[in-house]
């Protein structure tokens, strides 16, 4: 079985990438909170959707399969948008 559910922050999103920033549950020796930086694909509309109500920072949640095709990446089924921030002008 391949699917993968996370949740974090949106450190970086372009047409069809996102970089989500992820939070481990332990801190390390030095009492930080360290963090995974998880590149996901998103195709469609559930691109369309991230891309016109998503900012940097924004904390989502992916549902999606893991994928290695030259390099690992989370295969995006659904973004749930948890907080967003979006002003339109």
């Amino acid at each position: 079985m391949n699917y993968v559910v996370l949740v974090g922050r949106i450190k970086e999103l372009e047409e069809t990438n996102l970089l989500l920033k992820v939070n481990k549950s332990f801190k390390n020796e030095n009492g930080i909170y360290e963090s995974d930086l998880i590149p996901c694909v998103i195709k469609g509309n559930i691109a369309k959707a991230t891309n016109e109500h998503c900012n940097i920072g924004d904390v989502v949640g992916i549902k999606g399969t893991l994928e290695n095709k030259d390099k690992l990446y989370v295969l995006a089924d659904k973004i749930s948008f948890l907080s967003s921030k979006k002003v339109e002008s």
